[in-house]
This record gives C-alpha cells, sequence and structure tokens, in this order.
C-alpha cells in the first residue's frame, strides 16, 4: 500500500527545493557580474577615434616620484643623478686648481650647478681634490651629522649636517676617503666635515652638495630627492 504525503511534508520538500535553487541562481548571478567587473578592468577599449585605451583599476596604479625629471651623466666620472625638469642645470669651468696647471686637460672634468626656480643650489663637480678652508679644532663647534640614508651606490650615504642646531649642507659621503670619520648620526668630533666620495666606478673624488645658505625656500626635501637619485652610469 502506498503512503500519501502529507500536504505539510509536501511543503517542506518544496520550501527546501526553491531554496536550493534561488541560491543557484544567486551564485551564477554572482559569478557573471564578477567576470564582467573584471574584464572592464583589463580588457582594452576602443575610443571613438580609433584607439585602444587598457583600463586598469586604481589599486594597480603607482606614482613615479620622479616622471618628467631630466638626468645627467658624466662621461668622465661614468655616475648619474636626476634633477627636476624646471631646475637649470648649468655647466662651469673647473675651478682655479685645473686652470692653473697648463698640463691639465680642463674637458676631462664634469663641473655644474643646478638651480631652482626658487634659487636654490646644489654644486656639482667630479675629480675634487679638496674644499679649501680649514677650521681651528679648539675654538671652532664641532659639526654634527642629523641625518644618515643610504643612496643607490654602495657605500655612499646622503648626509644633513649642523653647526651650532643650524644646517649646513647636504651632500654626499663615504668612507673611502680620509676626509671622512665615521658616518652615524651625532658628533662628528671635527669642526669640518668634507662631502667627498668616490664610486666603485670611478677612482676619482667627487662632490654633490648643496650649503645651508644655498637652499631657499622649501626646496631641502628636493635637494635630498635628487642627491638620492645618484648612481653609478650602467
Amino acid at each position: 500500500m502506498k503512503k500519501k504525503l502529507s500536504s505539510r511534508g509536501f511543503g517542506v520538500i518544496e520550501g527546501l527545493l526553491i531554496f536550493v535553487i534561488v541560491g543557484l541562481i544567486g551564485s551564477v548571478g554572482w559569478y557573471v557580474y564578477k567576470m564582467h567587473t573584471d574584464d572592464s578592468k583589463s580588457t582594452p577599449s576602443v575610443t571613438a577615434n580609433g584607439t585602444t585605451t587598457q583600463k586598469v583599476s586604481s589599486a594597480s596604479k603607482t606614482v613615479d616620484p620622479y616622471a618628467g625629471w631630466q638626468e645627467h651623466c658624466s662621461s668622465s666620472s661614468k655616475v648619474c643623478f636626476r634633477y627636476p625638469s624646471d631646475w637649470t642645470f648649468t655647466p662651469e669651468t673647473p675651478d682655479d686648481y685645473y686652470t692653473s696647471d697648463p698640463n691639465v686637460d680642463k674637458t676631462a672634468f664634469d663641473q655644474a650647478k643646478l638651480t631652482s626656480p626658487n634659487g636654490t643650489s646644489i654644486s656639482w663637480a667630479d675629480d675634487v681634490q679638496g674644499i679649501g678652508g680649514a677650521c681651528d679644532q679648539g675654538v671652532d663647534p664641532n659639526t654634527f651629522i642629523k641625518k644618515v640614508e643610504p643612496t643607490k651606490v654602495a657605500g655612499v650615504y646622503l648626509i644633513e649636517t649642523t653647526v651650532s642646531n643650524k644646517l649646513s649642507s647636504v651632500g654626499l659621503v663615504s668612507k673611502v676617503n680620509e676626509y671622512t670619520p665615521e658616518i652615524k648620526i651625532g658628533d662628528t668630533g671635527t669642526c669640518t666635515f668634507y662631502t667627498l666620495f668616490k664610486t666603485s666606478s670611478s677612482s676619482k673624488i667627487l662632490l654633490l652638495e648643496a650649503r645651508n645658505e644655498a637652499i631657499k625656500g622649501n626646496d631641502l626635501s628636493t635637494v635630498e630627492k635628487i642627491l638620492l637619485t645618484f648612481h653609478n652610469q650602467i
């Protein structure tokens, strides 16, 4: 004898089937929507003038802090650095150290000045033999290193130095020359601190720095960005 299902039992089964069907429809709908959304982020689209553009999600975009900057590469010392396009790069004649010696080929050296719209200037020179002047170690205040950051060149660091709590200079230093004490934040133990350095690609002594009086307005952060682009020429 066949048993009849009660109306109550049939309603439960019917409800479960409806729940399952609605769930499947919802899952398929979500999958289709997701695929369409992903395609719109990566699928090329054709504009009215016939050009093809690639849609990229905003999350994947990265901002280049040096976009539009110029680059200077020294042919003699095989090093490069970058600077903003609105800064002026002015080549200079090597100083009297070279011009006083007729046997020295001045064209073999690279010397220039970078100038910002605010009037900030950065000195660049290769094969520097020294930055003249001395100080009285017993009288003049010691130089302190306020900031140290590694550059793209191994062993070369960006530093900020202060004398009597006043910014003295921003430049690059390394431990491969006799002018440089230990590169660390704090008292250098000397009243002068020469920002002279060498790189693995050149045996010459190089200089890239801005003195306190040469930094105008709020250009300090830009000066730091310029110095941190310093790298060996590929």
